[in-house]
């Protein structure tokens, strides 16, 4: 008998599932490619709950950033340090000036230096697309960039504890690059039993879009470092999400 596994997700909003949030499944169904009848579902297991990642711009100085994030953290799940240009001895003082701000550690995801993340005991490290998976040394929680279906399920099974997918839609900060689409997120989605975060151009009133179409959560980036009111537009995210989407 042939049998070909099909990884399914989708999200369980939080008045169906009972919890504060929702959450994410997976489940594995097994088709058998004979007969072509769907057998029974194994391995549903629940991965994570839908989660808010809000990350740094990289054009902010410190002071700003860490004003607007002292203000937005209670209502996000991670703080993503992404800054590019900084040597690591100031991406190491900043992830200590947020740890000494009263912030989780739980909730500070370092870019690219799971050995810096691992030591400063923060809640994880995020790769680019084009890094060595899994990283040699350093934190055990990992998430990747990825920009197609096949890499998706290329880190996913590197290990990847979740993966961040996009663009989803046309976004300033990458103008001239046709964005990814629902269509792509949602086939990324199903293709992979991690986490899938849809990135790029979300709003509150797009978030929906991305939960129906297999998203375990969103990250923002200028549309919260960069926003008039950061904290109204924080809260307009963390509702959005936890709601299934926008009323607005």
């Amino acid at each position: 008998m042939l049998l070909k596994p099909l990884n399914l997700n989708w999200v369980i909003p939080a008045e169906e599932s009972g919890t504060a949030t929702g959450f994410f499944m997976t489940a594995t169904h097994f088709l058998n490619l004979e007969s072509g009848f769907f057998g029974v579902v194994e391995n549903v297991k629940r991965v994570a709950d839908v989660t808010l990642h809000v990350i740094s711009t990289g054009v902010q100085p410190l002071e700003t950033w860490l004003e607007i994030t002292k203000q937005v953290y209670p209502y996000v799940d991670y703080i993503h340090i992404r800054e590019k240009a900084w040597p690591l001895t100031k991406i190491e003082a900043a992830a200590e000036q947020f740890l000494a701000a009263g912030m989780p550690a739980g909730k500070l995801i370092l870019n690219s230096h799971p050995e810096l993340a691992a030591r400063l005991g923060l809640g994880g490290a995020h790769l680019p697309e084009n890094a060595v998976v899994p990283p040699a040394q350093g934190s055990d929680v990992w998430g990747c960039s990825v920009h197609s279906v096949e890499s998706a399920v290329q880190k996913a099974e590197a290990g990847a504890d979740y993966l961040f997918y996009g663009h989803i839609f046309e976004t300033k900060s990458k103008q001239g690059l046709a964005s990814r689409g629902l269509r792509e997120l949602r086939e990324a989605a199903h293709s992979v039993r991690c986490p899938v975060i849809a990135i790029g151009g979300i709003t509150p009133e797009r978030t929906a879009l991305c939960l129906e179409n297999g998203a375990a959560g969103i990250a923002v980036m200028s549309g919260v470092y960069k926003a008039h009111d950061p904290l109204t537009r924080i809260q307009a995210y963390h509702a959005a999400l936890h709601k299934g989407g926008s009323d607005e």
